[in-house]
């Protein structure tokens, strides 16, 4: 709480224009003002400090049993989570980690060696506490690959020991989507969600794309909500990440040869997944969500 009088802020600045969103609330309500500032030259947001990486890959589902597919009689095991999980992070770490001047990683999968890095609920929300070390000049990447479902106007994230409790889910074994949303919105810093949820169902891409919208995050979504996400046995992996993969290491690059834009992944990864599904004659098209003031900013850069 402030009393009435002038207050001094530190904002730090990036290179030319900055805009620097106000917020005021008390009692009656709530009132937004935007401040234009310009800074000539490199300014502190500019600087790349650590880069964060949280990853989530569910294979195994063995309390879920045969209750997937569209008849609802399928085993519920997906076959490349965990190894999309391991992928993408060493495809991120070895492409942005040279920008910044530390990386910081967790990996939750199957076959973990370590019981803490079994992606379990409560080790996913354990996980997410890493976020909250991030400053305004760090990047922090969450990608998340398993199940989810709806439950009515929720979303959850199933982990590896999500199991039934008679018709519905037992809930101290699923992971809350609005948990995963709030660590990724209170963090600081560029922060970019890469979800590969074939199972969202209907409302969950115009969910992340409020959510992306609102706290200014960069949000890439395997598939559009009426869509499943497809793996591919030759590729060994799932069509989304077989292709950010690619796009990172180089092929994303746009009208620049030598730097990849958050904007220029998106393009790429649109198109390619759409070839590589059209190869299993299905369909599926990514989706690409950034923020009311999130502009597309350099990932890659050599």
């Amino acid at each position: 709480m402030f009393t009435a009088g002038e207050r001094s802020l530190d904002v730090p600045l990036g290179k030319d224009r900055n805009d620097v969103r106000i917020t005021l609330t008390n009692a009656i309500g709530e009132r937004v003002e935007t401040v234009t500032l310009m800074h000539a030259g490199d300014g502190a947001l500019d600087k790349r400090g650590t880069l964060f990486i949280l990853a989530i890959g569910v294979d195994k589902y063995p309390g879920l049993g045969n209750a997937c597919g569209k008849d609802g009689k399928q085993p519920c095991d997906l076959t490349y989570s965990s190894a999309d999980a391991r992928r993408l992070v060493e495809a991120i770490e070895r492409r942005l980690g040279a920008g910044h001047t530390n990386v910081i990683k967790r990996i939750l999968v199957n076959g973990a060696s370590e019981p803490r890095d079994l992606p379990t609920a409560a080790n996913i929300l354990d996980a997410v506490g890493l976020l909250r070390q991030a400053t305004e000049t760090d990047t922090v990447v969450v990608s998340i690959a398993g199940h989810g479902i709806n439950d009515g106007a929720n979303y959850r994230f199933l982990p590896t020991n999500a199991e039934w409790d008679g018709p519905s889910l037992r809930g101290s074994t699923v992971v809350p989507w609005h948990a995963l949303q709030e660590a990724i919105e209170t963090t600081k810093g560029r922060r970019i969600l890469f979800a590969d949820t074939c199972h969202s169902g209907g409302a969950y891409n115009q969910r992340l794309g409020n959510a992306a919208y609102h706290a200014n995050i960069i949000a890439y979504t395997a598939a559009r909500f009426d869509q499943e996400a497809s793996e591919n046995p030759t590729l060994g992996h799932g069509l989304f990440t077989f292709a950010v993969v690619e796009g990172l290491d180089g092929k994303a690059s746009g009208s620049n040869p030598r730097q990849i834009t958050t904007k220029d992944l998106a393009e790429y990864v649109i198109k390619r997944v759409g070839e590589l599904a059209k190869d299993l004659n299905r369909e599926q098209e990514p989706q690409y969500f950034k923020g009311r003031d999130a502009e597309d900013y350099v990932l890659v850069e050599w």
